[in-house]
């Protein structure tokens, strides 16, 4: 897989250049008339792509330290999520992410109940139109490198880390998702402290533009 990031001398901030993969159930029209308030539930945040069901095999095997790191990471992910879209989508309201998890908090409802949980039961309790849910794989492919040591070719394999970063939409009333797009990123930019904006540019620049709020 090729990833081309676009450098510019400008100051103005641009695309990041990650192409997200659209998929929408539902008329964009009617999703903005319908959706006036969301909630930003917390990531799903999964170090391993190839298991989908990652965070409930650590559960089982009551790994309790890999298991909070990945719910820290998960409200760490939520909370920069939260900030771009209410920086960004100024006609809709968005619930605050401390909010959002006090309220699911009362109901009892953990960080690792979330993904198995009806989204549109979530909406509900949250009292939103919909609520953002975002699943983050990290995964590794292998790279066949290939170079000359003399005359003499040389082939080597290393392994790259990247993260499949799925976004959805699901509405109070469906039950099924109303709005879905995924892309694929490198590792380094869903590591968001120290002041790295990597993450947070592609939320803003190249997610939140294709929303059906706009």
């Amino acid at each position: 897989m090729l990833i081309v990031i676009i450098v510019t001398s400008s100051c103005t901030r641009t695309r990041t250049g990650f192409k997200f993969i659209e998929k929408s159930n539902f008329n964009s029209d009617d999703i903005k008339t319908l959706h006036r308030k969301i909630a930003i539930l917390p990531v799903n945040y999964a170090y391993n792509q190839a298991s989908k069901t990652f965070l409930e095999n650590l559960v089982s095997k009551d790994n309790t330290k890999v298991l909070s790191e990945q719910v820290k990471m998960g409200y760490e992910l939520q909370h920069a999520i939260y900030e771009e879209f209410s920086k960004k989508l100024s006609k809709l309201e968005v619930l605050n992410d401390e909010e959002t998890n006090q309220v699911l908090a009362q109901k009892n409802i953990q960080y690792n109940d979330i993904r198995r949980f009806s989204k549109a039961e979530l909406a509900k309790i949250l009292d939103v139109d919909a609520v953002i849910y975002c699943d983050l794989y990290v995964g590794s492919i292998t790279v066949q490198n290939n170079s000359l040591y003399g005359n003499v070719p040389i082939s080597t394999q290393s392994k790259i880390q990247l993260v499949e970063f799925i976004t959805e939409i699901h509405g109070n009333v469906e039950e099924d998702v109303v709005w879905k797009a995924k892309t694929t990123l490198p590792i380094s930019y869903i590591y968001i402290q120290n002041n790295n904006r990597k993450f947070r540019d592609v939320i803003a620049l190249d997610l939140i533009p294709i929303l059906p709020y706009n």
